[in-house]
């Protein structure tokens, strides 16, 4: 009988550890309030791109965006800050159009500036983000580039299966950009007196003023020749 018992509690059991522990609302949210988690430890930092322990980004999943997710039941890919994407170029590239209206806290839109930042600074190996391997397929980089101001476009080296779910988080430009400092780029001689300088992280070239040798940046991507050369060497 008690062979019976622990038997029927251990297939159910079973029974429940296998059915998704996921759970659809039925009710739309209603605005303020307060949101309360239970966690084990306090968290470490709220910045996206050093935090490494569930502590900190259970609760940073709370408050900063990302592009896509995935629906648990049906493993199909879902819209967050995304609203649609388009897929091109036998799957090597993906067009990702942004809600328009989302705003941070402080009133700013969010637009593909703050994607293409966040994108940039978690592939940066400086920084070392828990997501940069988001960002690195098979040793090459997927390029992420603004189309316009609600449009981005990624870029992948190789048919990538996960390309429509990116869930790395978005950050504000305007509030971690001051303390970003891109990687000095690699210059490359295109003329006995000219230069021009590429960026591997980003892509982009940027040159320097003859006057103040300040870097600014250039329209046009590598690998191409149509952008204007330097004309002095730099600094």
């Amino acid at each position: 009988m008690k062979k019976l018992l622990v038997l029927g509690m251990l297939a159910l059991a079973g029974l429940a550890m296998a059915q998704p522990k996921v759970f659809k609302g039925t009710e739309p949210g209603r605005a303020g309030g307060a949101y309360r988690v239970t966690s084990i430890s306090d968290p470490r930092t709220w910045n996206p791109f050093v935090a490494r322990e569930t502590s900190s980004t259970d609760i940073i999943a709370l408050f900063l965006p990302y592009l896509t997710t995935y629906d648990p039941y049906t493993q199909a890919p879902e819209g967050r800050l995304a609203k649609s994407w388009e897929v091109r170029n036998n799957g090597l590239t993906v067009i990702f159009k942004l809600r328009e209206g989302a705003k941070w806290s402080d009133g700013q839109a969010i637009d593909a500036d703050d994607v293409i930042f966040s994108a940039t600074v978690h592939a940066d190996q400086r920084v070392n983000s828990n997501s940069r391997s988001n960002f690195i397929l098979d040793g090459q980089p997927i390029k992420w580039t603004k189309v316009d101001q609600f449009t981005v476009r990624a870029d992948f080296p190789k048919p990538y299966a996960p390309a429509l779910i990116q869930g790395w988080y978005i950050v504000p430009e305007h509030i971690f950009g001051p303390a970003w400092t891109p990687p000095r780029p690699r210059w490359f001689r295109v003329a006995p007196s000219s230069w021009i300088a590429m960026s591997r992280a980003s892509g982009w070239f940027w040159c320097a003023t003859p006057t103040t040798g300040a870097w600014t940046s250039a329209t046009t991507r590598w690998p191409t020749s149509s952008a204007t050369p330097c004309r002095s060497c730099p600094t």
